[in-house]
C-alpha cells in the first residue's frame, strides 16, 4: 500500500481489538480536538515514531451496533467460535465432554 511503513501507519486507521482506547496521531483524521491537563500513560510495542491511528474495537462496539460479532477459528476438524461478552471480551467455553476427555487422558488409573 505504501513504500514507507511509518507513512502507511500515519495515513490509515488500524482497528485494534486489544486496545483499551482509541488514539490518533494524525490530527487530520479527527475533529473537535481539545487540550487537557490530564496525563495519559501510554505503553506501546514499538518506538515512539510508530504511533498509529488506533480505533479501539471496544470503543467501536460501544458506540455503534455491529451486529452479532464473533471470531471464528477454523481448525482441521472443527470450527471454534469466540463470542462477544457484554464487556467486549471474546470467549469460547469448552464443552464438559472435552474437559472429561482431558481428565481421562491425564488420569493414569
Amino acid at each position: 500500500m505504501y513504500d514507507n511503513e511509518h507513512e502507511s501507519m500515519k495515513n490509515v486507521i488500524t482497528l485494534e481489538n486489544g486496545s483499551t482506547l482509541s488514539l490518533f496521531s494524525n490530527s487530520d483524521m479527527v475533529e473537535d480536538i481539545k487540550k487537557t491537563t490530564k496525563i495519559l500513560e501510554l505503553h506501546i510495542n514499538a518506538d515512539q515514531n510508530s504511533i498509529a491511528n488506533i480505533l479501539g474495537f471496544a470503543d467501536l462496539v460501544k458506540k455503534h451496533w455491529l451486529g452479532k460479532i464473533a471470531f471464528v477459528v477454523h481448525l482441521a476438524n472443527k470450527v471454534v467460535k469466540f463470542e462477544a461478552t457484554p464487556k467486549v471480551l471474546y470467549q469460547f467455553k469448552l464443552p464438559e465432554t472435552y474437559k472429561r476427555q482431558l481428565k481421562t487422558r491425564q488420569d493414569p488409573t
